[in-house]
């Protein structure tokens, strides 16, 4: 018996020993180049190879395919970068934000996706699908991730095998161009035919309060992901000359919502966390053309254009 528990006790160490381990470059390049998750590879190898060495940005922004595809950095005057990724989370945004910041990067605004704060949008209350080949588990916990979680434990498997593979099974190499652009906006190549956007279903409005049971609570992440917002938000604010805000990417869906509902909304989330909003639309124009959406949920390139330079010109 004492042996038995010496074995297995081994183990665990050595597990966690393996977890710690960093994934070996070729394999995050094998794993994530041409998926819908290459822009993070792009980020990320960019920050580790200092391409982005102390560059002071006018602006720089946070969220997921909303921004992705939201806010055309290639147009702007401003220096200004969009760190958008597909089905990003609260943990992504901070682990791509201290790796902004550790670069001796700055920027005069912080922005960030504002839907991540609604109840509605729950997967953004998990960890995100790719995390476990950037973090190392000691990196969560160290910001407020529980061990005895679902999404924790997945993700420790995850990374278990990310690491043994990257190491001891892994010999294919794939070329890898990560100077095809220095922006991060990223076009939606596929959309909805036109004809279907008669179809629009109106947005039902959800309260900002919403309560959970506590298993609710341990299966969906909630607790850590609001630590990883707050982290997120205390270390934005305290660069010096930098200013955050929460921006609106409105989606089709919102096209019958009356301006006064929309600003209700946004008033709502400021007061609930304590955060600023940042007013771009002053009227629901946006929403009536039709050509600035690629989909229900995402801007064309010409509506990605056009929202990047109402934020500049909302910033100046």
């Amino acid at each position: 018996m004492k042996k038995t528990i010496t074995f297995l006790f081994t183990i665990i160490i050595a597990l966690i020993i393996l977890s710690e381990l960093p994934i070996r470059e070729k394999y995050l390049v094998y794993t994530l180049s041409e998926t819908q998750y290459e822009k993070l590879l792009w980020l990320h190898l960019r920050l580790e190879k200092d391409l982005l060495k102390d560059q002071k940005f006018d602006l720089v922004i946070f969220g997921s395919s909303s921004t992705l595809y939201g806010f055309n950095d290639s147009t702007t005057q401003s220096e200004s970068l969009n760190l958008g990724v597909n089905t990003g989370h609260r943990d992504l945004d901070l682990y791509l934000l201290e790796k902004f910041l550790e670069n001796q990067n700055s920027a005069n605004y912080i922005l960030r996706e504002f839907h991540s704060l609604e109840p509605h949008h729950m997967n953004y209350y998990g960890l995100h699908p790719v995390i476990h080949l950037f973090v190392r588990p000691s990196w969560l916990i160290k910001n407020g991730q529980n061990i005895i979680q679902p999404h924790f434990l997945k993700y420790l498997s995850d990374r278990i095998r990310a690491v043994f593979q990257s190491y001891l099974f892994f010999h294919l190499e794939k070329p890898y161009d990560l100077n095809h652009t220095d922006y991060g906006y990223r076009p939606k190549l596929t959309g909805i035919p036109r004809e279907d956007f008669k179809k629009t279903i109106p947005l039902k409005e959800t309260s900002s309060e919403i309560f959970y049971s506590e298993f609710s609570m341990l299966h969906h992440n909630f607790k850590a992901a609001d630590r990883f917002r707050k982290k997120f938000d205390e270390l934005a604010t305290s660069q010096i000359g930098t200013k955050l805000y929460y921006v609106h990417f409105p989606y089709l869906v919102e096209k019958p919502i009356s301006l006064s509902t929309l600003q209700k909304r946004m008033l709502d989330l400021e007061n609930k966390f304590e955060i600023n909003i940042l007013r771009i639309h002053d009227d629901l124009s946006f929403f009536e053309d039709d050509l600035n959406f690629a989909d229900f949920g995402h801007f064309s390139t010409s509506g990605a254009t056009k929202f990047a330079l109402q934020i500049e010109k909302k910033l100046k």
